[in-house]
């Protein structure tokens, strides 16, 4: 039997405190509606029907990664859940099982999707136990433990709001199921609205026969809604702390799990150490025995064996070579590339650079479309000018070069190899390899220069002091 997925999307976002619908919020990095999209979709024969507004409908496809499991289904009105599903019915084939889920529920998991679809009843309800259940409706029982109604917050009397168990928002039934019952639902409550709640309480109270049955949720997360940034920022750490703990377990010592991030996907090898306030993001990999200290933001980035980053750096869609020192302060933008036990100082900005092995970037340069050889040095200061104001150009650095402080770079320019350029040159032309050069205007010291200057006399002329 084939499986129809109803996903309630079409929430208006009003406690978000932004026109932006929360569904689309980022939950580690993913956003809220794809996680969800992505756990469905490892469910066998499962298609999807996303249930949302008119006008989200270009967001929604300019943000969410979606296929052919998908069909778009508009609900014109926000006027309950059991109106969101009944736009679907249509669509749904009669024999087929049908799964709702609620849009703002970004932590369900695939193992209680898959117990539900284990057990043969009319309708199967994913519940949870949870210490404060309040705005959430309540699952009463009878003596024996069978499910009577769902009551909820705004409906509930002072005994009902005592219970604990809530249901999720999230059942399993059959497309005749729904087809049968949902017309039959009324929006005689606080709110006005139809409720998909009230599909068991008709069920319960009209036909005796139909079985109803629960999956209890081990851990309230799984199934916790956002209403507001309160609930999303609650959920967001309690996954970063989450995959912060799997990854302990797997030896990636994270100094303090409070104060980690991860944003995307992490692959590590053995000996991995990670500081505090470290957020990654995309495709990140760590080879052995990497270090990465506290404040560092790794986007994108492939690390070799043995690497150490050192505090508040910002690395981006780049390669580091095994054995290399990467920081204090440093700033690597997308197309780098850095081979073996290349040392890149404190405040050192890099863009589509390669740099091969041992190499030496110590500090405060900026060096952007350039290719630097093997054991180059660059002194403090240093820049590559690579845009004309119309196009980039790359500068070429030989193997074994040496680059003094303050020189300005101007590309397109080759360094030959075993070149030396002294401290304070502007370079136009290409270097000879093996030369020093040299380009500086003339040294002139001025006499009495702040007093000319402070008197402004144009009369006055400076003689020259060797």
């Amino acid at each position: 039997m084939k499986l129809d997925v109803i996903l309630l999307a079409a929430g208006k976002s009003s406690r978000m405190g932004s026109s932006y619908p929360k569904v689309l919020y980022p939950i580690a990095g993913v956003p809220i509606l794809q996680r969800i999209i992505d756990t469905v979709k490892k469910m066998a024969s499962a298609h999807i029907y996303l249930v949302h507004h008119a006008q989200q409908r270009e967001l929604f496809e300019n943000t969410l990664t979606t296929d052919s499991q998908l069909t778009w289904v508009i609900q014109k009105e926000a006027l309950g859940t059991a109106d969101a599903v009944k736009q679907v019915l249509p669509l749904l084939d009669k024999q087929n099982k049908v799964l709702v889920l609620c849009g703002d529920v970004p932590l369900i998991r695939l193992k209680s999707l898959e117990q539900m679809l284990r057990i043969d009843a009319t309708l199967v309800l994913l519940t949870a136990i949870v210490s404060n259940p309040e705005s959430l409706g309540r699952i009463v029982r009878d003596q024996a433990e069978k499910v009577l109604k769902i009551v909820e917050q705004r409906d509930a009397s002072a005994q009902y709001r005592t219970i604990k168990e809530i249901f999720s928002g999230i059942l399993l039934t059959d497309a005749a199921t729904l087809q049968q019952w949902l017309p039959k639902i009324t929006s005689d409550n606080a709110q006005k609205e139809y409720y998909l709640t009230d599909l068991v309480n008709l069920i319960v109270a009209r036909d005796k026969k139909q079985i109803i049955k629960t999956v209890v949720v081990s851990c309230a997360q799984e199934v916790s809604g956002i209403n507001n940034l309160v609930d999303l920022t609650a959920l967001e750490r309690y996954c970063q702390l989450e995959q912060a703990h799997k990854l302990l377990k797997k030896g990636v010592w994270i100094v303090d799990p409070q104060r980690f991030d991860l944003r995307g996907t992490l692959t590590v090898g053995s000996g991995v150490k990670i500081g505090v306030n470290v957020i990654i993001e995309g495709e990140v990999r760590l080879g052995n025995n990497v270090t990465i200290a506290s404040n560092v933001v790794l986007r994108d980035l492939t690390v070799s064996d043995d690497v150490h980053i050192k505090e508040n750096c910002v690395l981006e869609d780049a390669t580091i070579g095994e054995g290399s020192t990467i920081g204090p302060f440093v700033h690597i933008r997308p197309g780098v590339k850095i081979r073996q036990n290349v040392k890149i100082g404190n405040f050192v900005e890099l863009k589509n650079t390669h740099i091969n092995d041992d190499s030496k970037i110590p500090h405060l340069s900026y060096i952007g479309d350039a290719h630097i050889g093997s054991s180059v040095n660059i002194g403090a200061g240093c820049i590559t000018c690579n845009f004309d104001g119309k196009q980039k150009h790359t500068t070429h650095i030989e193997d074994g070069s040496f680059v003094g402080s303050n020189v300005t770079l101007i590309a397109p320019l080759s360094v030959g190899e075993a070149s030396t350029i002294g401290a304070g040159s502007v370079i136009s032309k290409n270097t000879p390899a093996f030369h020093l050069s040299v380009s500086r205007t003339k040294q002139r010291s001025i006499r009495h220069w702040h007093q000319l200057h402070a008197k402004k006399d144009s009369d006055v002329a400076g003689t020259d002091a060797s």
